[in-house]
């Protein structure tokens, strides 16, 4: 794994340990995401195609820069729900739907800080890759998901996952959010079962649900950065 080097406007701010990530994908007819992707960003494709993704995993570890470790916030469980984006004159990056949590206080950091759509919701994990997530009592989503030690390596997965930026349009306002870490060494995984509402903004039949594809990966630390306004 190689740490990816990419110049950013300000210094890193903050990090976070994500733990038992698991990427599902979904190819969706372009023309199906792309008046739902505010202008100036532009959805995009690989191979003629776009998609939609769904990332959950635990976040541990989150301070600030100069913080220990022993003061990080306590940690909680993340899905997002997100599709690919580039921007004219910068790099290519992810745009979320939505963004689910079971930290309050982060929701609310996140939404006032970051400009991202952070949602409180309730996560219950059963075991690894077994996971059910509620909000107001409605089931948003839930699986079963096995593992293997298969590792994956191809340009479509390096299309989906090696993405160091999310990208919003605010107030008119064109943001990005700079992460950054080390490159994805990611593993085959195998559905056992789906059951979710979390793409009601998208016809039903624009989503190829027969190649849905999954990847897992143990571990990543990322750092974070702060947001930028960019020139429209």
């Amino acid at each position: 794994m190689l740490y990816v080097i990419i110049k950013r406007k300000y210094p890193w701010i903050g990090m976070q340990d994500w733990q038992d990530i698991y990427f599902l994908h979904w190819p969706v007819r372009a023309e199906e995401l792309k008046p739902l992707i505010p202008s100036p960003l532009q959805l995009d494709e690989f191979q003629g195609k776009a998609w939609l993704s769904v990332v959950f995993f635990k976040a541990s570890g989150t301070r600030g820069r100069m913080m220990p470790k022993a003061l990080s916030m306590p940690s909680f469980q993340q899905l997002n729900i997100r599709t690919y984006v580039s921007q004219k004159y910068g790099e290519r990056g992810v745009y979320f739907f939505n963004v689910y949590l079971d930290n309050t206080p982060f929701a609310i950091m996140g939404k006032s800080v970051f400009q991202l759509p952070f949602q409180q919701a309730t996560f219950f994990k059963h075991a690894p890759g077994y996971m059910d997530v509620t909000q107001q009592q409605k089931k948003l989503f839930s699986c079963a998901i096995e593992r293997t030690d298969q590792l994956i390596e191809n340009e479509l997965t390096q299309f989906l996952t090696e993405r160091y930026c999310i990208w919003n349009v605010k107030d008119g306002n064109v943001l990005k959010v700079p992460i950054l870490h080390k490159t994805w060494t990611l593993y085959e995984a195998n559905v056992q079962s789906i059951d979710h509402q979390l793409f009601s903004f998208v016809n039903d039949a624009a989503i190829d649900q027969s190649n849905l594809i999954c990847h897992y990966a143990p571990f990543k630390h990322s750092i974070v950065f702060p947001y930028e306004k960019i020139n429209r």
